[in-house]
């Protein structure tokens, strides 16, 4: 009766949170006592806990004499007079709370008494350090968050003559850019390859924190978003000339690209989230501000690539249903036990506030094609219906739009489980708004439609949906009426169309209205071909296959020619449809797995290449992969594997029409050197995929079985490979423009010494020394620039070098000439002294020592920024010029003495 109350605990989600109690114990107000009242929401139910205690301590830590009498006086929210609490001497932790915490101010302020000096602290749960006066002592009163308690110490301060000001000014800055970051998902079975790949590109990441008003900003942005399928079966339009995207008849697109920004969105960033934290010492997570701004963007989503994710991740988590959920032994041991049995109260769950949160408004483009199979809840005449009205056994969504709307929320407090669970049901509750618009794009009207479709072909130009809406319709009538065979040659031809502008498109109706108009003679033309094959029962047969040509081929000749009208108009006028377009092209080909577990090494653009060419099943194995020659868009390469050698040319995919034509005129290095050695490569797997490998790589790869290795050589002064067959014939692979140093070319061919000095049929060879060697030279594959600066500007390194020449006229430098100087001849070299790989495509070796500047370049991702520098330094003479005996010399002068007969300096170019 004599012990006063605590101020009231709302039992609500606004309390949620740990919330110390200073209140009077039963001996009056001179003794007091600490206790925190825990509110933990969860899911629905509320518990609230009693503990002695507090989460906020103070402590005196002076040790200078003379001692310091300190003390904590917590702030009341009504003015009246709170009690004060003893700080003792020795660093012991005392704690402290306020008489009710829970106020409608909430107050969390504190006065620090020292001595005879009182000084205020308006909330102890920001982060401090305040340095003050105690006559001619200085102290620092700090806050700082330790492991679960909210630490307010009194220190000497010892550190210097800084003070309030300066610790208030103090802001730490990070940023953080990364022009892509990219994930790949890897399956090791039935046989290791590339599953999917998300790319994300120009990251930036931003850092703020400023120490005044104890807060910290952290700001993320990402300009694109891809996620890809990496398989095999996927395809991708490649252009105007390229492969379609793999469909059936009913249009079920299989796409490579799975995930990427709808080429119609506003621009500007995909990702914009900004985040505001303020009271970093404050045991709960609060938010000044949550913005999160997020483009349109398109998502694709059918079981030819959820069926082998969920399978390996199936592999992963085998046991993962063993740790979740309640066991059922559990059920039915509480069963009809009170709820207080054996209670234990739940552990505090991380509490988040948020002042202001705003989400943008969310738009996607949702395809999807699922098998109706995995509905095997439902009985099977409704399976059944289903596949009827949507004219297949798959459920499809064609490119269904999905709005959900922005969310801008009030001042928020509660469990962070609970907001995101909240935050998730909003959402719910949107996409369920959005059902309506899903089906009516989804399969389900497959059946219904095909009349409506047919009758509005003749508007079918209003809009992009439309204008497909005509030529499906009629692809489908004409796969019910006359066979998938009929239906599908016309979707081939469909696919072969290249519309790029409104003459185009009305060159391709007039064939599609002939075509149709040809199909009325079919009355006359199918009864004599089924009399001529098939007598009285094949002239029966044609009647009624004339009757349905006749009726549906003008048909569907009306409604191909709507249709290819429509896309010549909206190739002239879509202004966005080149950047849809391009979303959907992969942003990085399938990486090449090496040896035969399916090593992951890191991307290189050759290796991926090749795969696309030849093939997963061709390459199988494949140790390492060394190109041999670029030229005239194409690259000769030797792939080595443990039981054979293969070398292969693959058309390079920047060659461009004019590298196309000049191949023709020009035998390629392969078609020189490579063409007539070793035997041509078994037949599993060369046609590929794509079935274009012979035009677009000039022929058949080669190969060289170990079991037929009789020797192997390395002719310094040709720079080529001798290989020795078991019947003496000699195959000659030269090695001159090879990225390949002296170490690696010395692996090279120790490995193949190897094999040639082991008997038997099988032979496999050891690629790791060549494989170390490679990896520690450097440079070693690369097509990219050497370096990246702070600004996100890549910079690209070329060495210039030239060789003393006596003459008549005295001596000059020219570019290296002597045989011994391989890859130096080409005056503009690596860092190896190799030829240079950015040397432009098609570069003579006369106009290469010829030029004046570094003849390099890009890929077309690049831009110039600046021009071409020389690197000039304390080591280097005015022009840059480092002298010395070869080029291996380890001691380079700045100018050239009598034995320095080569000189060599640095060039360098910023890219982005």
């Amino acid at each position: 009766q004599d012990s006063p109350w605590s101020g009231p605990i709302p039992c609500t989600d606004q309390a949620a949170g740990s919330h110390p109690f200073l209140r009077a114990a039963e001996g009056g107000h001179t003794d007091l006592a600490i206790w925190t009242a825990a509110v933990a929401p969860s899911r629905g139910s509320l518990a609230v806990t009693f503990r002695p205690g507090s989460a906020f301590v103070a402590a005196n830590r002076t040790c200078v004499a003379p001692k310091l009498w300190v003390a904590v006086r917590p702030l009341s929210t009504g003015g009246e007079e709170s009690s004060t609490i003893r700080v003792p001497f020795g660093g012991k932790e005392v704690d402290f709370g306020w008489a009710d915490p829970l106020g409608k101010k909430s107050c969390r302020g504190v006065d620090v008494l020292v001595n005879d000096k009182v000084f205020t602290i308006e909330d102890v749960r920001r982060s401090l350090r305040r340095i003050e006066s105690i006559g001619k002592r200085r102290i620092a009163i700090c806050i700082a968050r330790v492991r679960e308690k909210t630490v307010l110490t009194v220190e000497d301060c010892t550190g210097g003559s800084f003070g309030w000001g300066s610790m208030s000014g103090s802001t730490l800055e990070v940023e953080l850019k990364l022009s892509r970051l990219g994930v790949s998902i890897m399956q090791e079975v039935p046989q290791p390859r590339e599953l999917l790949f998300a790319a994300l590109d120009f990251i930036r990441l931003d850092y703020k924190q400023c120490s005044d008003v104890d807060a910290e900003d952290i700001r993320l942005l990402v300009s694109d978003i891809q996620a890809t399928v990496q398989t095999p079966d996927r395809a991708v339009p490649d252009g105007p000339t390229g492969t379609a995207v793999p469909k059936d008849i009913l249009g079920i697109e299989r796409r490579a690209v799975i995930l990427c920004e709808d080429g119609r969105s506003k621009g500007g960033h995909f990702l914009d989230l900004l985040v505001q934290r303020e009271a970093t010492s404050s045991q709960d997570l609060i938010l000044g501000c949550f913005q999160f701004n997020i483009n349109k963007f398109e998502v694709m989503v059918d079981d030819g690539w959820l069926d082998p994710l969920f399978e390996a991740v199936g592999a992963m988590t085998e046991d993962l249903a063993e740790l979740t959920g309640i066991p059922l032994t559990q059920v039915i041991d509480t069963a009809g036990k009170p709820l207080v049995d054996g209670f234990v109260a739940p552990d505090m769950p991380p509490v988040v506030q948020i002042e202001s949160l705003r989400i943008s408004e969310i738009g996607i483009k949702l395809s999807a094609s699922v098998p109706i199979r995995i509905l095997d809840f439902l009985p099977s005449y409704l399976r059944g219906a289903l596949c009827l009205l949507c004219l297949g056994d798959h459920f499809v969504l064609h490119g269904a739009t999905l709005s959900l709307d922005e969310k801008k929320l009030p001042a928020i407090r509660g469990s962070a489980e609970d907001f995101a669970a909240g935050l998730g049901s909003e959402y719910t509750l949107g996409v369920v708004s959005n059902i309506a618009g899903l089906l009516g794009k989804s399969s389900l009207v497959n059946l219904p439609a095909v009349p409506l479709k047919l009758g509005g072909a003749a508007v079918s130009l209003v809009s992009g949906g439309l204008v497909s809406g005509g030529g499906k319709a009629a692809a489908k009538l004409g796969s019910m009426a006359l066979g998938r065979e009929y239906a599908q040659q016309q979707q081939r031809a469909r696919d072969a169309k290249q519309i790029k502008h409104a003459g185009d498109g009305m060159l391709e109706a007039g064939k599609s209205l002939a075509q149709g108009l040809e199909g009325t003679l079919d009355i006359f033309r199918k009864p004599m071909e089924g009399a001529r094959t098939g007598g009285i029962v094949g002239f029966g047969k044609g009647i009624g296959q004339g009757i349905a040509g006749t009726v549906v081929k003008p048909i569907v000749g009306v409604g191909g020619a709507v249709s290819d009208l429509g896309s010549g108009v909206a190739a002239t006028f879509a202004g966005s449809a080149g950047k849809r377009q391009d979303s959907h092209v992969r942003c990085r080909d399938p990486r090449l797995m090496y040896g035969a577990l399916g090593e992951v090494r890191p991307f290189v653009d050759l290796d991926a290449l090749l795969l696309k060419h030849y093939g997963a099943e061709q390459l199988a194995g494949v140790c390492e992969v060394v190109p041999l020659s670029r030229e005239q868009g194409r690259c000769s390469v030797m792939a080595v594997f443990r039981h054979k050698l293969l070398v292969a040319e693959i058309a390079l995919p920047d060659a461009g029409a004019g590298g196309a034509s000049s191949s023709t005129a020009t035998p390629s290095f392969f078609a020189k050197h490579l063409s007539k050695t070793f035997k041509p490569a078994a037949a599993a797997g060369h046609a590929g995929r794509r079935g274009n490998v012979s035009a677009a790589a000039g022929g058949a790869p080669r190969e060289l079985a170990f079991a037929d290795v009789g020797g192997a050589s390395l002719d310094i002064a040709s720079e080529a490979l001798i290989v020795k067959d078991r019947s003496g014939a000699k195959h000659v692979l030269p090695l001159e423009e090879a990225p390949l140093g002296d170490e690696s070319r010395a692996a090279l061919v120790a490995a193949l010494q190897d094999v040639a000095a082991l008997q038997g049929a099988q032979k496999h060879a050891d690629w790791r020394r060549l494989r170390e060697t490679r990896s520690a030279e450097k440079g070693f594959g690369a097509d990219e620039p050497q370096e990246c600066d702070a600004s996100g500007q890549y910079v690209l390194e070329v060495v210039e070098v030239q060789r003393r020449k006596f003459g008549m006229g005295g001596e000059r430098w020219v570019a290296p000439y002597l045989p011994t100087d391989r890859g130096l001849s080409w005056r503009w070299v690596d860092v190896r002294g190799n030829k240079h790989p950015n040397l432009s495509e098609n570069l003579s070796h006369e106009k290469s020592t010829a030029a004046d500047a570094p003849p390099c370049v890009l890929d077309k991702r690049f831009q110039p920024k600046t021009d071409w520098e020389v690197q000039i330094g304390e080591r280097t003479d005015s022009e840059g010029w480092v002298y010395g005996l070869a080029w291996a010399a380890s001691n380079w002068a700045s100018s050239p003495g009598m034995v320095n007969h080569l000189r060599k300096r640095l060039w360098v170019r910023k890219f982005a």
